[in-house]
């Protein structure tokens, strides 16, 4: 390991400057966050620095445990090397060194709970495919040298510190809970499970919501549904809107709070490119209650006679994207509503698993546009699973 450390710093070098002038060429921009530049630049310069030592990591065995210090000792050189900053990033926007938790990630991949699931039909090596960003892999397979033969390629997004661990964590708590009761509670458990730190405040009040753009999280037909959407939780939530921007949306609360009793107040809808989503401060104890609420009308909708998948498939996303919209914890909503609780769904109702090119989607994307974007991530799956290719045919003809 000491020979590998000798290599890392030129190596890492070399792989940074080829990593910020790819991403110069718009080969990935505004894909690649400089954070994650950073992080894919230590990934590939560790595995050079590796393989430079004759020591040859292979997806189908285990990574050696001293690579995790390795990738650490790679992200504590970028603070001190000056050149790694030429392309503009400041020295604080580089990722802190955390623990990669490597054997945690492979011990995940392999102990998922597939027996009643398409996981099953995943190899091991390819189940993180389930918790990235597949247009960012693709393209970083595509576009960076050597990146595809990269074991440590599902760490790109681990920036974060834990991401991919919390996301397979998250998928072997939803995957072994097929059988149990789906209620709010659950669904708060998919949540804490994917969770690459630990949640605080969940009991308290706060203030929530995110940004809509037009062409990338929300649509035409998108933005009418949230809008409506927003109407009508309004009457349960009276500070909930969707207005043009943040500061429309904390004026609206502002009007609302100085209101007369039974006067009406109205938020500034949006008409343009950029729509914020936001609500009041809710206590956890509030939104679990409407969780719970949009949860019995899932299991009303499913519980007529004579469902086709097709409207089967309508009820699953129209769940998940209510859940999205409502917004009911301070982050990782996406992910829980996005990717696990989505196929928790489908698998509960005999479909394959999906891969969403962006879980955003059910932000601000109408509820036919998010079908279709499902179905399409059937067709993402497969080339990693063997089963379910003639049920997601069967459905996409529907």
């Amino acid at each position: 390991m000491d020979q590998v450390k000798a290599l890392l710093n030129r190596e890492l070098i070399d792989t940074f400057d080829a990593s910020t002038k790819i991403n110069a060429e718009k080969k990935v921009a505004g894909y690649v966050a400089p954070d994650n530049l950073v992080m894919l630049a230590v990934l590939q310069a560790a595995h050079k620095a590796l393989r430079g030592a004759g020591v040859h990591l292979s997806s189908h065995e285990p990574i050696p445990e001293e690579v995790g210090d390795l990738v650490c000792s790679a992200l504590s050189e970028t603070w001190k090397n000056p050149g790694l900053h030429a392309n503009g990033l400041e020295q604080g926007e580089l990722p802190e060194p955390a623990e990669m938790r490597l054997k945690d990630v492979e011990e995940l991949q392999r102990c998922i709970d597939t027996s009643k699931s398409p996981f099953a039909n995943i190899a091991p090596e390819h189940r993180w495919r389930m918790c990235l960003d597949p247009v960012l892999v693709d393209l970083l397979e595509k576009h960076v040298g050597g990146a595809r033969e990269n074991p440590l390629l599902p760490l790109v997004l681990d920036s974060e510190g834990g991401y991919l661990h919390g996301l397979l964590n998250g998928w072997h708590v939803s995957m072994k809970s097929l059988d149990r009761n789906l209620d709010a509670k659950l669904i708060a458990e998919f949540h804490q499970a994917c969770r690459s730190r630990s949640v605080r405040g969940m009991n308290q009040c706060y203030m929530g919501g995110f940004d809509l753009f037009l062409g990338d999280n929300m649509t035409v037909a998108g933005r009418l549904e949230l809008l409506e959407f927003a109407r009508e939780l309004r009457k349960v939530i009276p500070g909930f809107a969707v207005t043009s921007s943040k500061e429309k949306f904390q004026e609206f609360n502002r009007l609302l709070e100085r209101a007369e009793p039974g006067s009406e107040v109205l938020p500034e809808e949006p008409s343009n490119e950029k729509a914020a989503l936001g609500h009041p401060f809710i206590s956890f104890g509030t939104m679990f209650s409407h969780m719970d609420r949009f949860v019995a009308h899932y299991h009303n909708s499913m519980q007529q006679h004579g469902l086709d998948d097709q409207q089967r498939l309508e009820n699953i996303v129209d769940l998940c994207q209510k859940l999205e919209r409502l917004h009911p914890f301070r982050d990782g909503n996406c992910r829980t509503f996005g990717i696990l609780l989505l196929n928790h769904l489908l698998v509960r109702n005999g479909m394959p698993l999906t891969m969403l090119n962006d879980p955003n989607i059910l932000d601000g994307w109408s509820r036919s546009e998010v079908m279709d974007e499902v179905k399409s991530g059937w067709a993402r799956v497969m080339p990693y699973s063997m089963g379910n290719r003639e049920r997601g045919k069967n459905i996409q003809r529907s």
